[in-house]
């Protein structure tokens, strides 16, 4: 049974989750899948209460930037989500090439950043020893740890 979600009133305050995905340019036909399913996602999670942080309930809320396919627009407006838009948490976009450069603004900003797409294994590999701002899910067999 799905619970309803708190009056506005109830909300302690918003988490919000910044990204930076192709909307337009060459591969803007999965960047926008990205979009969809970030969108689709906070949606449901909202209608179903939110998320529960010490007992207050956070409303998530998206901001989102087209980078036009170019990966150095990308990394910018990370930065910019960082420093300016101030976001909780950074949602990653596709292609390698992106998550390789998108994630050092996690890492220097040590901001959490969840990747979602890009197969290369250096995605899937701290750049430092003490290095725990990325999370990643191994999309390759070669990357995934050894049990």
């Amino acid at each position: 049974m799905l619970a309803a979600a708190p009056a506005a009133s109830a909300w302690a305050q918003e988490i919000v989750l910044g990204a930076s995905v192709q909307l337009t340019g060459p591969v803007a036909n999965t960047g926008r899948y990205y979009r969809d399913a970030y969108e689709m996602a906070i949606d449901k999670i909202n209608a179903e209460g939110g998320v529960k942080v010490d007992g207050k309930s956070y409303k998530l809320a998206l901001k989102l930037y087209d980078n036009q396919s170019d990966v150095n627009l990308s990394v910018r407006q990370y930065t910019q989500l960082v420093t300016q838009d101030k976001v909780n948490l950074l949602l990653g976009g596709f292609a390698s090439n992106f998550q390789l450069a998108d994630s050092v603004v996690s890492e220097k900003y040590k901001i959490p950043m969840v990747q979602g797409g890009g197969a290369s294994n250096e995605i899937f590999r701290a750049t430092s020893s003490t290095s725990s701002a990325r999370w990643r899910q191994p999309a390759t067999t070669s990357a995934a740890p050894s049990r």
